[in-house]
């Protein structure tokens, strides 16, 4: 069902990239989708993390591309190539995330679609942390961020949660939580991010529906990047669906900016936390 939501908005007979396809590609080249992908890790590395997990590896396919930290066009070495880009939990991750998304601009040719698939945070582990500010965008982007900040994996592993030590939930999931990582074990993560002498992998941005699309509507008034929405899926299960394209005429049916942040609250307001 979620691979249909991923699909709904590219067009099949394109040329597409898969950004993070990681154990389970969206649009797997062996169902003959024209997908160049690129991970973090080659095909190898990611079988042998997939058995550390006991995740099936029957469906891990070639990486096309290692990313490496340095700019996705940089890496591909070409722009303007692709008719659609597919990042399922990919964009919570990246350090930079206005960078992300005109990297993603210069790849994607006029009309292109960029399809993501974006955890709910008020559904999975990232539940009592606060929503990501546009300030800190903005900062990340100004710094030229390649690795989450000291203060960023801190945060993440603090709050980490589980609901019955679930990582991860839908609305009707009843439970209690509890915290994830130990006091010491918080500490040393955050001693390693001083360090800087190894990538911590964190979600790094933290979202609800509307609010992500506030930011989004934020970083095009600000000019940062001409982004439109193309479509939007409430959350199912832990997360929603946005497809996204570039330099194209506004949505007029997209909710204005007061809008967003009128339901915003409503969405935290759903989801408080239990004493």
């Amino acid at each position: 069902m979620r691979q249909a939501y991923l699909l709904k908005n590219i067009n099949p007979d394109g040329v597409g990239l898969e950004i993070g396809p990681s154990f389970r590609p969206v649009a797997p080249k062996a169902a003959g989708y024209n997908t160049t992908t690129v991970d973090v890790l080659n095909k190898e590395q990611l079988i042998a993390l997939a058995r550390t997990r006991d995740v099936d590896t029957s469906e891990i396919e070639e990486v096309d591309f290692i990313w490496d930290g340095r700019p996705l066009s940089t890496v591909i070495g070409r722009d303007a190539c692709f008719d659609w880009i597919i990042a399922s939990h990919v964009i919570e991750h990246v350090p930079d995330m206005i960078g992300f998304l005109q990297e993603c601009s210069k790849l994607l040719k006029n009309g292109g679609v960029l399809s993501l698939a974006v955890p709910d945070k008020r559904f999975c582990f990232d539940y009592f942390r606060p929503l990501t500010p546009l300030a800190s965008l903005v900062d990340a982007y100004t710094t030229k961020q390649q690795t989450p900040s000291a203060g960023a994996v801190v945060e993440y592993f603090l709050y980490n949660c589980r609901k019955n030590m679930a990582l991860a939930w839908d609305k009707t999931y009843e439970g209690s939580f509890s915290l994830t990582h130990t006091d010491d074990f918080v500490r040393e993560m955050h001693r390693k991010a001083l360090e800087g002498s190894e990538y911590i992998d964190i979600h790094r941005w933290c979202f609800t529906p509307a609010h992500f699309r506030l930011l989004l509507a934020d970083l095009k008034l600000l000019q940062f990047v001409n982004v439109s929405e193309v479509d939007f899926t409430e959350t199912i299960g832990h997360e929603f669906f946005v497809a996204l394209a570039f330099n194209v005429t506004d949505n007029q049916s997209s909710p204005s900016r007061l809008e967003l942040m009128q339901k915003m609250t409503m969405e935290l307001e759903e989801t408080q936390p239990c004493a």
